[in-house]
């Protein structure tokens, strides 16, 4: 099964050689057919400059940039048009903070080929976690999942991961839009509702290696996430449904 590895990076220069270093280790070891496409948003420090020259020691390296910073949604949506076939069958999103550790994609992968359509690495299914985290910032992530899933009416645990697998043909079922963060919450409700397979798979989240978080929980935070709220509850409940599952 070919795979994109997709790494939305904002100002990660400092840990892309660590992370592409680990993501080298196990395409090596798991002998798995793996490619790796950097998407720059419009960082501020040397993220593309590192990832271009990365190309010299990861020949399946590739890098796209944005001219300026769009949001996590667009990064993702760029890379996800790139993983277009042939470039790949299963395109899959991991953050470039080295909070998420690449020995786990087999198991994701492993997920996919038992039938899932979109595989998400979950923090709240049993062997999964977090360590280093503050009890503050997990207890908002317990919380904020839970509160989803049951308005939502989504039975996944852990909807905001950002490491996931999809089944490339699947992704033509449902349309990606949020700019920000949201597009976590949204790729995983349009599914569901689109009628694909959904399946969680457990890891461990870590505190980024180098850098400071993208994720400030000030006021504008709380405003954007009740706002998202508000549109996940029209996809799940509004009379405009576009993605109603067959």
């Amino acid at each position: 099964m070919k795979v994109l590895l997709i790494l939305p990076a904002k100002d990660e220069a400092a840990n892309l050689p660590p992370l592409l270093a680990a993501i080298g280790r196990v395409r090596t070891a798991q002998r798995l057919d793996l490619d790796v496409l950097v998407v720059d948003d419009g960082s501020s420090d040397e993220t593309a400059a590192v990832a271009d020259t990365l190309t010299a020691d990861y020949p399946y390296l590739a890098l796209r940039r944005h001219p300026r910073t769009l949001g996590l949604g667009a990064a993702v949506r760029t890379g996800l048009d790139y993983a277009r076939p042939p470039r790949s069958a299963a395109p899959a999103l991991l953050d470039a903070d080295l909070s998420q550790d690449p020995a786990d994609l087999p198991r994701l992968l492993a997920a996919l080929a038992a039938g899932a359509d979109l595989v998400i690495g979950s923090r709240y299914v049993g062997g999964g976690g977090m360590e280093g985290v503050p009890a503050w910032r997990r207890a908002i992530s317990v919380a904020g999942n839970a509160v989803g899933r049951r308005a939502l009416g989504v039975p996944v645990r852990d909807m905001t991961s950002g490491y996931r697998l999809f089944r490339v043909g699947t992704l033509a079922r449902f349309t990606l839009e949020e700019a920000g963060y949201g597009i976590q919450l949204e790729a995983v409700v349009k599914a569901r509702l689109a009628g694909l397979r959904l399946a969680e798979v457990p890891i461990v989240l870590r505190l980024r290696r180098h850098g400071a978080s993208k994720l400030l929980y000030n006021a504008a935070f709380w405003r954007r996430y009740v706002d998202l709220f508000r549109r996940a509850w029209g996809w799940t409940h509004g009379p405009e449904r576009r993605h109603r599952r067959p």
